[in-house]
């Protein structure tokens, strides 16, 4: 009976910790934490492909590219338009739409990451999450341990990311946390959610100051 207490607590807790399993984790798993403002898979000037590939580590060869956040959200809003679900949403996909090499992380999963300027970093990741079932999550934080530089602007910005949804045929619906406090929106649309949240400052009152940035998307 003890034993299998200890059994229901372990996959209980572990089913916790996938359900938000952050960027920041899968950033670090997948790029085995290499040195603030390195870049990945890029050979050194002058430096033959064959040299190079020996000097990076395996990790490294499978991020060829580096990407910028512009460029990862576009991206994601590429790879939501072309799917009808998120089961479609495959490693080849990912790796020919975002232009990078994936890793697998495990049984039908995987993910890619990488560092940002200004101390920040961002994922792409698909998860098969029990009680929950596929996901494809990207997104954003500041690296730990470091000064994230402040945001002063994004591009696309939360409204942009989100217009192009509803562009797409989503509907929408605010999303609120305790207190009544907005966090972003959830979209959907027939076999397919999108949950987007926003990253911004908030005066006391609780409206957004400054620019409302996308934190994080979730595709179910």
């Amino acid at each position: 009976m003890m034993q299998t207490q200890s059994r229901n607590r372990m996959v209980s807790t572990a089913r916790t910790r996938r359900r938000f399993f952050t960027p920041m984790m899968a950033m670090a798993a997948l790029t085995l934490c290499l040195p603030v403002g390195s870049v990945p898979a890029q050979p050194s000037a002058g430096a033959t492909p064959g040299r190079a590939s020996q000097s990076q580590s395996r990790i490294e060869s499978q991020a060829p590219t580096e990407l910028s956040t512009t460029q990862a959200l576009q991206a994601m809003l590429e790879l939501i338009r072309t799917s009808h679900r998120v089961t479609d949403i495959t490693q080849d996909t990912v790796d020919r739409i975002f232009g990078v090499q994936t890793k697998v992380t495990a049984q039908d999963e995987f993910g890619y990451g990488q560092r940002l300027p200004g101390n920040w970093a961002f994922s792409i990741q698909r998860l098969v999450i029990p009680g929950i079932g596929t996901r494809v999550d990207l997104g954003f934080d500041p690296i730990p341990g470091t000064q994230a530089a402040p945001l002063t602007a994004c591009e696309p910005n939360f409204a942009q990311f989100t217009g192009a949804l509803e562009s797409m045929g989503f509907s929408r619906r605010t999303l609120y946390r305790e207190h009544g406090r907005w966090i972003g929106d959830s979209f959907e649309r027939p076999g397919m959610v999108v949950q987007v949240y926003a990253r911004t400052a908030f005066t006391d009152t609780g409206e957004p100051r400054g620019p409302v940035c996308v934190r994080m998307v979730l595709a179910q």
